[in-house]
This record gives structure tokens, C-alpha cells and sequence, in this order.
């Protein structure tokens, strides 16, 4: 008898190189990795290249896949959160301290000796409600938008009234860089 063996083979290994893909997140899809009902998520909308704009065809073959367009095979995580009923635009990537470095306002952000600036997202929301410089100016100065999600906010960095579609409703920007749970929804909710 031969006794078995294992045979160990080292391999070159080489990193993937990093990818960071812009994404416009529709209405009615989530942002994780598995959907607890028969909703989209947005790493579906990626693998299947449902959500990609460009020549699918470039060399006459058709590709069908993320991994089959791109050759990465790691796993892409987003860069923030969109509720699923918010659109937007949302970052993709396959690059863990990319998303550790943007998420998380603890994570050690010095640069060649420098620290970094807070990074901002600016998002516009219809809201309910002729609204006006003077109903959003508490914005400036921070909310509470209550203890069980996070207490005060920080002031914004950016806000100002984009339209009035009609007379009940308005168009707003804010500009925040904290990323706390659903924090724009709740900030305006926290006027009325």
C-alpha cells in the first residue's frame, strides 16, 4: 500500500488590483449583500451588469458577469448606506481599508504626515413642507435626533433650498460628514 500524501503547491499569488465603481442605486434595491425578500441588492445589480453603462461588447464577445468583464473575483463592499427607497449614487469597492478609511471617523487618517479632511456627502431631498432659509437654519447648529440614533448631529457643512416644486413642498441640499443611521431623514423630521 501507498500511504496518501498532500502535495502543497505555492503558487505566485497577486493581489487584485482595487476597484471602486460609482453606482446609481434605483428605488426599491438594497444596499447589502442579501435581501431578506424578493428585493435587489446592489452587489445583484453589479454581478449580473445590470447597472453597467458602456461597450458590452468591445472585443465581439458578450460578457455576462462582473467577474467575466472585470477578472476581479473579490468580494465588492459599499462605501455607505442608501435606504432602499432612497436613489442615489453609491461607491462600490473591493478594497476593505478604502471602506474602513471613509465609513468609520475614528480610523487613523494621517497622510504622509498630515491628517485628512472630513469627507462629505451631500444629498437632496423632497421634503414635505414650504421650507425656508430661516426653518432649516437650526441645521447650522446641529439637531438631536434623539438618543437612540446618536443624540445631536453635527452641524452641516451645506444647506440651501434648490426649489419649491409647489407650495407644499421643497427641494433641499444638506451637506453633512457624519454618517449617522438615516441621519438626513431624521434631521428633517426633527423640524416637522
Amino acid at each position: 500500500l501507498i500511504p496518501p500524501t498532500v502535495h502543497c503547491l505555492s503558487l505566485p499569488t497577486s493581489p487584485e488590483r482595487t476597484v471602486v465603481l460609482l453606482l446609481y442605486k434605483p428605488s426599491n434595491v438594497v444596499t447589502s449583500h442579501v435581501s431578506n425578500d424578493d428585493r435587489s441588492t446592489v452587489y445583484d445589480q453589479v454581478q449580473d451588469i445590470t447597472a453597467f453603462v458602456g461597450d458590452n461588447d468591445k472585443d465581439g464577445s458578450s460578457f455576462s458577469s462582473f467577474e467575466d468583464l472585470t477578472g476581479i473575483r473579490s468580494k465588492l463592499h459599499a462605501i455607505g448606506r442608501l435606504d432602499a427607497d432612497t436613489t442615489g449614487l453609491l461607491l462600490l469597492t473591493n478594497d476593505g481599508g478604502l471602506v474602513h478609511h471613509v465609513t468609520n471617523k475614528n480610523a487613523a487618517s494621517l497622510l504622509q504626515g498630515k491628517s485628512s479632511v472630513a469627507i462629505t456627502k451631500t444629498y437632496q431631498a423632497l421634503v414635505m413642507g414650504h421650507q425656508t432659509e430661516d426653518t432649516l437654519s437650526c441645521f447650522w447648529e446641529g439637531v438631536d435626533i434623539g438618543t437612540k440614533y446618536g443624540g445631536m448631529t453635527q452641524p452641516v457643512d451645506n444647506v440651501q433650498i434648490l426649489e419649491h416644486p409647489n407650495h407644499k413642498s421643497s427641494l433641499v441640499s444638506i451637506t453633512i460628514s457624519e454618517g449617522k443611521n438615516r441621519q438626513v431623514r431624521r434631521m428633517l423630521h426633527s423640524i416637522g
